[in-house]
């Protein structure tokens, strides 16, 4: 496979709802699961060419993609692993502390990080940067204009807020995607472009998430000396542990061998169907998926599950995972 790092630089504000959440329309996330991508990805698709490509390479295991994760800079951010720390460290409370905050780890530092659950180092969370941005709320009122809801000559209002995430300069979100041909990345390419004038995530229609798309990097050994480490990772088939970049649910015939000796974390992955096909909003049917950082002893392949019920034409929900191998 070949490795392709998409950098996006955010213009707006972006509403990223948290699917774990009953109250998804206050709440605001940071990053973006891959189902996520992959949902923005057809509906791009299908409004312009590429959507019977794009499923297709996926489904036949030629195109894979990752959670869309920080960036500050040239500096990329991976999932904390889920890995214990040795017995012999001696990390004292108040680092331990620091360490259980952390989400995210600098790519440039998760050598030393994996050093120090070795017991074998020392790894300082102070350092590292855990601001990518700032969160706000917008506060909203929804009228409703049918004669039914006036109250003394007016319209009744409902006020609402927004939950929203505003990236800082310099800083944004990536993801990986590993390929097989060149036509497959030149259609994410473009859909890619095309998703950027048109935003992604949540409230698109009010102007959030629209961003550019910075850097498309190829790691095909032309990449920078600090990404040559990723490139690595991304490739091997030989490490002790494989850590998880994708959001993602093994097959049932996976499942069992997978979570043995596994250190992982679940998330709800729920949400509603945009079709034009249908007059109301309809629920994609929930999944709970293992969470990027969970840390296994081998690999799955994942599915391209159908979520929708009782619907018209396939509902897909992205699940084909992303691994970076490490030895601990």
């Amino acid at each position: 496979m070949n490795y392709c790092i998409y950098k996006l630089e955010f213009l707006t504000p972006v509403h990223f709802g948290a699917s774990d959440s009953a109250r998804s329309l206050e709440s605001a996330g940071m990053s973006l699961c891959a189902d996520t991508v992959f949902s923005a990805l057809c509906h791009a698709a299908l409004r312009s060419d590429g959507f019977d490509l794009l499923i297709e390479e996926v489904k036949n295991d030629k195109l894979l993609i990752s959670d869309a994760m920080p960036y500050c800079g040239n500096d990329l951010y991976l999932p904390k692993p889920a890995l214990p720390a040795s017995k012999h460290s001696d990390n004292d409370p108040s680092i331990r502390k620091l360490m259980k905050k952390l989400s995210f780890i600098p790519l440039s530092m998760l050598r030393s990080f994996l050093t120090s659950l070795r017991g074998e180092g020392d790894f300082d969370p102070s350092v590292v940067k855990s601001r990518f941005g700032e969160y706000f709320a917008n506060e909203k009122v929804a009228i409703d204009y049918t004669d039914d809801n006036e109250i003394g000559g007016k319209k009744a209002s409902d006020p609402y807020s927004v939950g929203a995430f505003q990236f800082d300069d310099d800083c944004g979100l990536y993801f990986v995607t590993a390929y097989d041909s060149d036509s497959s990345i030149e259609n994410i390419s473009r859909l890619m472009r095309l998703l950027g004038i048109e935003g992604i995530g949540g409230k698109i229609s009010a102007g959030y998430g629209k961003f550019r798309l910075a850097a498309a990097i190829l790691l095909d050994g032309s990449e920078s000396e600090n990404l040559k480490p990723f490139r690595s990772m991304l490739e091997d088939e030989s490490a002790s542990r494989y850590i998880l970049l994708t959001s993602s649910l093994p097959r049932d015939d996976e499942l069992e061998k997978v979570a043995k000796d596994a250190r992982f974390t679940m998330i709800r992955r729920a949400g509603f169907v945009q079709s034009e096909r249908i007059k109301q909003p309809v629920k994609k049917r929930t999944q709970f998926f293992f969470a990027p950082g969970s840390a296994f002893e081998q690999k799955y392949k994942g599915d391209l599950y159908d979520v929708g019920e009782k619907m018209p034409h396939p509902v897909y929900r992205y699940s084909k995972p992303l691994f970076l191998g490490v030895n601990v």
